[in-house]
């Protein structure tokens, strides 16, 4: 029974985490946001972070290794630098760091004619019967996509 509920609440983080919240979201500000419902007894978001940081953290430093432990604290000072430096510059443009991001994707995901070509000659064989002007927003839907990852990536 414990091990049921241990897995249910791992699943819960696991969604909690594809939630788009920002780390200091998931620690702090958000903390008391109900994740579950037992009875009349509520799981908070800050409860499950404490109940699984001990085994998340076993699992991502394989027991405390040396060299992954070093690995998960230079990706994650990687990422809150990244962070900072995009909230620095959000506040500076009076923009919202995720309208920042936007607004600077787009100005690097403009996909031309051109490439929608050549991306579908380059894997003309995949296509079989389908014609170019069938394909054409679909291969662009991707390209910016693609393009958008990319641009992000840039930016930070």
């Amino acid at each position: 029974m414990l091990r049921s509920h241990a897995l249910s609440l791992l699943a819960a983080a696991a969604l909690l985490a594809c939630n788009g919240n920002t780390p200091q979201s998931v620690s702090g500000e958000n903390g008391g946001t109900p994740v579950a419902k037992i009875g009349s007894e509520t799981i908070t978001q800050a409860e499950l972070d404490a109940w699984i940081k001990d085994e998340l953290w076993r699992s991502q430093t394989e027991d405390g290794n040396a060299a992954k432990v070093f690995s998960l604290r230079q990706r994650g000072l990687s990422r809150m630098i990244d962070q900072r430096l995009i909230d620095a510059e959000a506040e500076r443009r009076h923009l919202d760091p995720d309208a920042l991001l936007d607004q600077e994707a787009a100005k690097r995901v403009a996909v031309t004619d051109e490439e929608v070509k050549a991306f579908y000659e380059q894997h003309a064989a995949e296509w079989g019967d389908r014609k170019l002007e069938t394909e054409a927003a679909g291969i662009r839907d991707y390209l910016a996509r693609t393009k958008g990852t990319e641009a992000a990536q840039a930016f930070v």
